[in-house]
């Protein structure tokens, strides 16, 4: 019979898996779109719904470009970190061969040569057996200074080769990105054009309307799984903080315990900031307000959870106070949707972005960068929410007045 051993991976390793499998993936949609998009006929690409095509392929696109800059930054860490470690290591062999050749100096120089005379010229055998031992005592200390030396020297070589490897990875890694990086610009290219052709088709407008209905359900689904998963993790700290307590009283010591499932502390204040936080973006005016709107050029009236930001140009889209980067996804009639959770279980959506700057449980400062305004039927519109808990907000009581 044969048995399986478990080995257990080291933590950074299976990081690094993760991540080449996460790549992977968004390579194997973005393809998978691509043959779409090159299959499709003249009739299909006078849609809307073809559009939403590029959208999704845009949004994988920044996805990809945002882990491998991701990668870039982390490999431009370890290489620091290795550069350190080989610059103390030849510090550290400078001084041990310095000391090394002071101890040939003294020793194989003024005694070795003369040890039989030195021996004999004691002046008892106490004296003789002292003298023995002190010069066995410096024969071994050679022998370790020079182990020593191996040892320093051997560290360094293995350290420097890391730090090529390193280096070669990361330029491998800044080639991907830029070639990530060209393809998304055709990209945007291509989808400008198409758009231009369509925008005054009032049955594309029409069906990305409904389009839009449907994604600010799907925008409802994923913060109350958010919602779910917080409380499904303080349950957990709060049942891990009962069986600590328990153990203290059982053992009369505190036992430590990871806290399964739980997420990092969210910072910040967010209700106290109502009516002061930042703008997602710096300039721009209110295209579509929260609550019930009309659209003019179709007479229909709709919901609004959030407002709708129309600026020049594919802006900066920042966050508009503290917290992690909680979802990053593609949603049909959104393009590309970031959610941020904040303190006190607020959340708030950027919906509408081309380029993504950030990864899935970073946390992010006030005005940090999160991606870029997408080009839509409308212009370039950022689509913003606020989210507390299940309650969406009306943003503009939050902003601050300009």
């Amino acid at each position: 019979m044969a048995f399986l051993i478990a080995v257990p991976v080291p933590a950074q390793s299976q990081k690094v898996d993760s991540k080449k499998a996460e790549l992977e993936d968004l390579r194997n949609q973005i393809n998978a779109l691509e043959r779409e998009i090159k299959l499709a006929s003249v009739n299909e690409k006078k849609t809307a719904k073809f559009i939403e095509k590029y959208n999704q392929q845009t949004a994988l696109l920044s996805r990809l470009i945002a882990n491998l800059k991701y990668q870039e930054e982390q490999k431009q860490s370890e290489i620091e970190d290795v550069q350190v470690k080989v610059d103390n290591l030849k510090s550290e062999l400078r001084i041990l061969k310095k000391n090394y050749a002071l101890y040939v100096t003294a020793v194989y120089k003024k005694m070795y040569n003369n040890k039989v005379s030195y021996l004999l010229n004691s002046q008892s055998m106490t004296q003789a057996l002292l003298r023995y031992r002190y010069l066995k005592t410096f024969s071994e200390r050679g022998k370790r200074d020079m182990l020593r030396i191996n040892n320093a020297q051997t560290a360094l070589l293995e350290s420097q080769n890391r730090l090529e490897s390193e280096k070669a990875q990361k330029t491998v890694i800044i080639a991907q990105k830029k070639q990530e990086e060209s393809v998304l610009t055709q990209k945007l290219s291509e989808k400008q054009k198409l758009l231009k052709k369509i925008k005054v088709d009032k049955s594309s407008l029409e069906k990305n309307l409904a389009v839009k209905k449907q994604a600010e359900q799907k925008i409802r689904q994923m913060i109350n799984r958010l919602i779910e998963q917080a409380t499904k993790a303080k349950k957990q700290k709060a049942a891990d903080v009962a069986t600590t307590k328990k153990s203290k009283t059982d053992n009369d010591k505190v036992v430590s315990r990871p806290v399964a499932g739980s997420s990092p502390a969210v910072p910040g204040n967010f209700p106290s900031l109502r009516g002061r936080i930042l703008w997602p973006v710096s300039n721009g005016s209110i295209l579509h307000k929260y609550g019930e709107s009309e659209n003019a050029k179709l007479k229909t009236v709709t919901i609004n959870y959030g407002i709708d930001i129309k600026t020049v140009g594919d802006a900066a889209v920042r966050a508009v106070s503290e917290g992690i980067v909680s979802v990053i996804n593609w949603i049909p009639g959104y393009g590309t949707v970031i959610i941020v959770t904040h303190s006190h279980e607020y959340r708030t959506v950027y919906g509408h972005l081309s380029g993504v700057s950030v990864t899935e449980g970073q946390k992010v400062k006030a005005g940090t960068v999160l991606g870029k305004i997408s080009e839509t039927f409308e212009g370039n519109v950022l689509h913003f929410e606020i989210w507390s808990e299940r309650q969406s907000q009306n943003p503009e009581g939050w902003l601050s007045k300009r």
